[in-house]
């Protein structure tokens, strides 16, 4: 995939902004419009098989889930969990998909960068038949947030199909890499459910997931402004605009309104100074010969004292 973008395209700073819609004599040439219409169809028919696919790959995650017997886990976070498992999936099998996509629209002609466009399209209508699916099945106990979130993000997935112009198809391709490379904050949103005897890989696993969500965040604002700079605004329609300066910017509020939400999670599961594991207590009570309970206050003792 990337041997096949290298050659078909130079990578410079200068050919960002290239992706412009062929005039008339152009687009007759190469059928502009028929190539339109088919990634339309196309993405119809994904909408339609994700529409089925999706919810049945939630129940059976959720069947999963309860069949572990897991008793300190509600229902709803096995619902939580099936969607997150989704998530994560969907994002470790499309980030190179959308990577290589990114590259194509950003700095080849838009006719050169067809088949990125369609990778690009198809993610857009799975995502927004998964933020569908979430918000129908957890509408009831969402956060306000978590909503806004996700109307917002279908709203703009939508926006992308509809309008399929080069400049909002290569910032919907910014936006649906962004949601893909997720990946590692929903691997430790999953292990929070079930956080329960494994807190400290949890903290761990959130902290890096966290992590790559803020970095990935910059450099989603970074080439948000960036293409915002080298297309000239003047020539977008009404809907390109309000998806990139309405929409974007407050995805990007929404977006960084949740650190406040991941940084309450982290204090739930941080390891404190004070906690010993409970093999670490029966290690020790095996050599002493103590309860554990005398263990734990010595170690207790043996702290505060330090």
């Amino acid at each position: 995939i990337f041997s096949s973008f290298l050659m078909r395209c130079q990578r410079r700073f200068d050919n960002l902004g290239t992706a412009a819609t062929p005039d008339a004599d152009q687009a007759a040439a190469i059928g502009y419009d028929n190539v339109v219409c088919g990634l339309f169809e196309k993405v119809s028919c994904v909408f339609v098989l994700a529409a089925a696919v999706i919810p049945l790959l939630h129940a059976s995650f959720h069947f999963f889930f309860r069949k572990q017997q897991i008793k300190s886990i509600s229902d709803e976070s096995r619902t939580i969990a099936s969607h997150h498992v989704f998530e994560l999936l969907a994002g470790l099998i499309g980030t190179p998909f959308m990577v290589v996509a990114l590259l194509d629209v950003m700095f080849c002609k838009f006719t050169e960068s067809i088949h990125a466009v369609e990778h690009g399209l198809i993610c857009a209508a799975i995502f927004a038949t998964a933020y569908s699916a979430e918000l129908a099945a957890r509408l009831s106990y969402s956060r306000p947030l978590t909503v806004v979130h996700h109307v917002v993000m279908m709203t703009m997935l939508a926006l992308i199909i509809i309008e399929q112009s080069p400049f909002i198809i290569t910032l919907g391709t910014v936006l649906i890499t962004g949601a893909c490379v997720e990946a590692p904050l929903f691997l430790g949103l999953l292990l929070y459910r079930f956080r329960e005897g494994r807190e400290r890989k949890t903290w761990w696993t959130l902290v890096l997931g966290i992590t790559t969500y803020g970095i990935t965040r910059v450099v989603q604002v970074f080439m948000h402004v960036l293409i915002l700079v080298k297309y000239d605004l003047s020539e977008q329609s009404v809907i390109s605009l309000v998806f990139a300066l309405g929409l974007f910017n407050l995805l990007h509020c929404v977006q960084l309104h949740t650190f406040i939400i991941y940084r309450a999670i982290l204090r739930k599961v941080m390891p404190k100074a004070t906690d010993c594991s409970a093999s670490d207590i029966h290690d020790r009570t095996t050599k002493s010969g103590k309860s554990p309970s005398s263990v734990t206050d010595s170690r207790v003792f043996e702290r505060k004292h330090s």
